[in-house]
């Protein structure tokens, strides 16, 4: 879970949400700078609360009394959830040789012009390109480097 609270209202929110009206008068949490002072305690005590609970229980509770709370999801739950999928953070996309295999999208919508993925090139597809456009070997050249394995 990451959970953020930076106000004094969040604060109390979170001792609300938890059950814990007590840790308001607690002098190690007594204010933003105490509570990173003592963040070791803190999170073990947020921590006994959120162990009994699942990630969506402690995101409902908390977002609904206006405190910052996400899961932090692996990568296997990422790729099952639609949220990244909707915002393009994976794409499914179909290599000529692999065959269909998901892929990163990207990691945030921003303006401007956005290239998407495409699959890695197969051994060589390039070569034309490179050695004979960029570079101005003949094709005859081209040939005998691939006769020679230099070139596939």
């Amino acid at each position: 879970m990451a959970i953020a609270v930076r106000t004094p209202e969040q604060w109390s929110a979170l001792c609300e949400a938890t059950g814990h009206a007590e840790w308001l008068a607690d002098p190690r949490f007594r204010d933003l700078s105490a509570r990173q002072a003592h963040i070791q305690a803190l999170d073990a005590l947020i921590a006994d609360w959120t162990c009994s609970r699942t990630s969506e229980e402690v995101v409902r509770a908390l977002q609904a009394r206006g405190v910052a709370a996400t899961p932090l999801l692996r990568l296997d739950d990422q790729v099952q959830d639609d949220y990244f999928f909707d915002r393009d953070a994976f794409l499914e996309l179909e290599h000529p040789i692999i065959g269909s295999m998901l892929v990163p999208g990207r990691a945030a919508a921003l303006d401007g012009a956005y290239a998407p993925p495409r699959p890695a090139p197969t051994l060589g597809e390039h070569n034309d390109y490179v050695f004979g456009t960029l570079l101005g070997l003949s094709e005859e050249a081209r040939k005998q480097l691939v006769q020679d394995e230099v070139l596939y």
